[in-house]
């Protein structure tokens, strides 16, 4: 009974950290990253590559870009960083459907 309690402790522990490679493998090289630590620390990076053993992502590090490898037990989420919406993209979208509802009321009015 202890045998097997320890078996599935052990892979409790496991588990998460092959659920972190399986999600991070899924990520394209060259994507900007978030990574959060068990360190509670958050890095914001760009992901190299993935292997067996853990992440390997470029950082900056006291205004350096450094390359690091991280190990999976260290890792305790590994999220995609969302790119926002420039400014200059918001206005033109914005300008363009004023534009098509303007053209649109328009039109309907004419008929």
């Amino acid at each position: 009974m202890l045998r097997l309690l320890s078996i599935l402790l052990i892979s409790a522990l496991l588990l998460p950290a092959a659920d972190i490679r399986s999600k991070a493998l899924r990520i394209p090289a060259g994507t900007p990253v978030r990574i959060g630590t068990r360190a509670n620390q958050t890095i914001r990076a760009k992901l190299l590559s993935v292997s067996s053993d853990g992440l390997t992502f470029q950082a900056v590090e006291a205004g350096n870009i450094v390359e690091r490898t991280m190990s999976f037990s260290d890792v305790r989420s590994v999220d995609p960083k969302e790119e926002r919406m420039g400014a200059g993209k918001v206005a033109l979208i914005t300008l363009g459907a004023i534009c098509l509802f303007s053209f649109a009321i328009a039109a309907l009015s004419s008929i």
